[in-house]
């Protein structure tokens, strides 16, 4: 009998472990995209995968100008960061000019993308919530 009621209390944290941590389909609106060049490229990186090409969610579209909408189930409970990428002439590299200055769009979630410094995690990171399931990221354009 109490071998029983332990395996239940197991099977039971279990379960409640399972429900705090669940997939949340976020919606991703890349916006301001100058022409239908190359690939937009998107990063979802954890704290520390940020500004690493370790990044284990990453995803790729082909280019439209304007707008571009990804989808990407991320589990709940995890801080994320959205670094975005107009990949275009398709070299899958963030092109960089001799001051090391993007040379193709380039935007981070919550963060003005007119960066005149490295971006922080802190600073570009959300939490996936139920109430907030769509994030924003403006490319930016530096020539």
């Amino acid at each position: 009998m109490r071998v029983v009621k332990i395996i239940c209390l197991v099977f039971l944290i279990v379960i409640a472990m399972r429900v705090n941590v669940y997939a949340m389909d976020m919606t991703m609106r890349i916006e301001g995209i100058r022409n239908d060049k190359g690939t937009i490229r998107l990063s979802v990186c954890t704290e520390n995968e940020f500004l690493t090409p370790t990044c284990k969610i990453e995803k790729a579209m082909t280019s439209h100008m304007g707008v571009v909408i990804f989808h990407v189930d991320l589990p709940s409970g995890t801080a994320y960061s959205i670094l975005a990428h107009h990949d275009e002439n398709d070299d899958k590299m963030i092109d960089m000019d001799w001051l090391g200055i993007p040379e193709e769009g380039l935007g981070f979630s919550r963060k003005d993308s007119s960066l005149l410094e490295r971006p922080k995690f802190i600073d570009t990171s959300f939490v996936p919530e139920k109430k907030n399931k769509e994030i924003t990221v403006h490319l930016f354009y530096y020539d």
